[in-house]
């Protein structure tokens, strides 16, 4: 489990007892305990005062950062039942999210409904955080692929890797 910074103030700190803690770096309070439905294993992703994290119950919360404790942006959306280890990307309006499966979603920011469901076939699985740049997120799987999630027309394609031993 790593740490990683919700804001200049909160660390967000996830935790295998279904809890995700933000945590003052001032004084080392806690500002928000926050239960999700299972173990959180990844990093969460901000946006201005909005937080968003899965749990290994394939669900993805949205949270309010700037009330104490946080709020829920919108009900948790359920992508499966697949445990969601990567830590999300957020491009525009839109939260991508990776399940172990694996299968990219995407999600409206705003509401919480899931867009589109993208499955990777004979990808592996997925555990290393999303990479984002311009407008893509980028996605690596065990299997050593690498894939290329795309917001705005809600699609997924492979980036073919030359040299890479299969």
């Amino acid at each position: 489990i790593e740490l990683s910074f919700a804001n200049d103030d909160l660390l967000f700190v996830p935790s295998i007892n279904h809890h995700v803690y933000l945590v003052s770096v001032q004084d080392g309070s806690v500002v928000s305990d926050f239960k999700a439905n299972n173990w959180v294993w990844s990093n969460g992703a901000t946006e201005g005062s909005k937080l968003f994290f899965g749990d290994f119950s394939g669900t993805v919360f949205g949270l309010d950062i700037t009330t104490k404790p946080a709020t829920e942006l919108w009900a948790p959306a359920s992508v499966g039942d697949e445990h969601i280890r990567a830590a999300p990307a957020i491009i525009g309006d839109v939260v991508v999210v990776v399940d172990r499966k694996p299968v990219v979603s995407f999600i409206n920011i705003k509401d919480g409904t899931i867009l589109n469901r993208v499955p990777l076939q004979d990808a592996g699985t997925v555990r290393a955080d999303l990479t984002v740049k311009d407008d893509f997120a980028y996605i690596s799987t065990t299997n050593g692929k690498l894939f290329r999630a795309e917001p705005k027309n809600l699609k997924v394609v492979e980036v073919v890797l030359s040299g890479v031993k299969k």
